[in-house]
Order: C-alpha cells, then structure tokens, then sequence
C-alpha cells in the first residue's frame, strides 16, 4: 500500500473510531472495515486494522484494546460531563441564535461518538428558548476581542427595541467610542464592560445590541486611569453587577424574612457576603450597584428589607408607593 493509502486508512480507522466507539462500545476489526467500505467506500484488509491502530497508539492516541472484544477510542477532546457542561453553556446562551447554537453544538458533539450523541437529541427540537437573532454578534465579538488584544479603542452605534420586536440605532445614529476591558457573560447575555471616553466611569453594553463596530487607531485608556479602579477585581465587579447597570457600587445591609433567603443572595451575589445571625433575625452585608440591587430587591421583597443606606432605603420605599399608585382603585371583582 503506497504511503498515501496508508495515510488515508489510518485516517479512515480514526473517524470510525471516533464515531462509533467509546468506552462502552468496542469494534472489532471487520466491523471497522465494514464501516469504513460503507461510509467511504473504501476497502480496507481487517488483517491491516491492527497494525495501524499500533501506530496510532505509538502516537499518543488513547485507543485501547481488548482480546476478543475489539477496540475503541476512549479518550476524548472532552469527557462525558465537560461535554455536557459546554453544549448546555451554548444551548441556554440567548446570545446565540438557535441556528448558530446548534452549529455550534454540532462541532462540539464531533468529538463524542453516536451513542453520547443521542443524549442531546433535545437541543435539536427546542426552540422555545428566547434568543438574539444578531447575525452580525460574532463578528462583534471578534471585533472587540482583537480591540482588547491590540490595546485600540472601539466605535459603534447602539441598537433598542422597538414595539414591532425589530431594533433601531438609539441616539439618532450617534457613535460611541469605547475603550473596551472586558467581555462578560451575565445570565446568558454577553456584554461589553468598557469606559466612554468623555467620562472617567466604568460602563456596560449589551453586546448584541451593538452594531457598525470598528477598531480604532488610538489606544485605549488605561483601566486603573478611572474613578474606582485601583487593584480591579472582574470577578467582584460582575457580583455586585448583577444586572449590568453602570454606576456606583454601595455597601448594603439586609435583614432576611427566613434561612432559606439565604440561597437566593448567594445565587445572585456569591459568597463575598458577610452572613451575622442576631436574635431579632438573620443580616447580610454586602457591595452591590444601588440600581440593581433595588431592581433585586423588588423581586425578593417578601423576604428581603432593605435596613441600609438609609437613603438607598428610601428610594426603595419611594419605588413601592408609585408600584402601589398604578393599583389603588382596583374593584374588588379584580383582585
């Protein structure tokens, strides 16, 4: 067989492998040939298999063997659970359109054979999930990521919605330029953590609400140049975040309705918290963006009071009574 052949069987034996065997499904040496003649239709001697699949070994590749069994590809690129962990990371991304999502999903799942495939049959039938339909998102993302890695600055034009589910540039077309820091993903969205350059503050944009975007010539400003930036932590700043509004970061004091109130700060805000159980009930301290926490707390407000700043406290109580506006007169029939 001449050196190319050779190249081509070895080549041949690794895509079966890889398809159709994992460590609990074994393929004996016909089985190979067989599937090699019926997805290439190409005829490859059983009696060769063996001495191929040595040098593949010889090479490094995880391939084992069993006496009177046959033989499988039993590591991977990605094990059972890493697999898993990254096809649901880009299922439930709403960043991603489906179409995209299941592109992706489909390279990822190259690198499992057909019977660890079958397990992710339901991201090929789910559409119910809400997404950004963006085709332009992933040149965004490579945009910025060579911006960052390159030190320029960015401009763009900045995208809403509008009543009929289709967007249009706010700000009359209004160009912004950005000096870019990091991208983030928070709670299936990604944005953008970045300074404008008129201004001295950290901001967030919606990635996929960003459109026009190109790389400038200037270099960007130094992150530590900003208001509140000394000895930066991306982790702690996405906590109290949680969000993305921009804006200042308070320390918060809260007192909880009951112990299982507990989860649903951890969820949101980690385990930077300081936790002090008193007789009169169960406090949590913790930093947090004033516009987001506010927006939290109306959702856990029935087992969560706000105890201080006294003034965030207020505009809390402020928010409440004009929830309570929109509903003073409701008839009886109603409630």
């Amino acid at each position: 067989m001449e050196s190319k052949d050779r190249i081509l069987a070895s080549f041949y034996i690794m895509d079966i492998l890889k398809m159709y065997s994992d460590e609990k499904h074994y393929l004996n040496y016909s089985e190979i040939s067989d599937k090699i003649k019926e997805k290439f239709n190409t005829d490859v001697d059983p009696k060769t298999i063996g001495k191929y699949i040595g040098f593949m070994q010889e090479y490094g590749l995880d391939i084992e063997k069993k006496r009177n069994v046959g033989c499988a590809l039993v590591n991977r690129t990605f094990d059972s659970s890493e697999l898993s962990f990254l096809i649901d990371a880009v299922f439930s991304s709403k960043s991603i359109s489906l179409g995209h999502a299941q592109d992706l999903i489909k390279s990822l799942m190259n690198e499992s054979s057909i019977y660890e495939q079958k397990r992710y049959d339901y991201v090929f039938k789910a559409d119910d999930i809400s997404r950004n339909d963006n085709k332009a998102f992933f040149y965004t993302i490579d945009t910025i990521t060579r911006a960052i890695e390159e030190n320029k600055q960015v401009s763009f034009t900045y995208n809403e919605f509008m009543t009929n589910k289709k967007t249009k540039t706010r700000f009359d077309g209004k160009e912004f330029i950005i000096n870019p820091y990091f991208m983030i993903n928070n709670r299936g969205k990604y944005y953008l953590v970045c300074n404008y350059y008129k201004y001295d503050t950290l901001a967030n944009y919606k990635i996929e609400c960003i459109s026009n975007i190109k790389i400038l010539d200037t270099s960007i400003r130094p992150l530590n140049d900003l208001q509140d930036t000394k000895d930066f932590d991306i982790g702690k700043y996405v906590n109290e975040h949680i969000y993305m509004f921009s804006g200042d970061t308070i320390e918060a004091t809260i007192k909880l309705a009951n112990q299982k109130a507990i989860n649903d700060v951890i969820d949101w805000y980690g385990n930077d918290i300081t936790v002090k159980e008193k007789d009169d009930g169960l406090y949590v301290s913790l930093k947090v963006n004033e516009q987001a926490f506010l927006y939290w707390a109306l959702q856990y407000g029935m087992n969560v009071e706000i105890i201080k700043p006294v003034a965030t406290k207020k505009k809390y109580i402020e928010m409440l009574k004009k929830i309570m506006c929109k509903y003073e007169g409701v008839s009886k029939d109603e409630q």
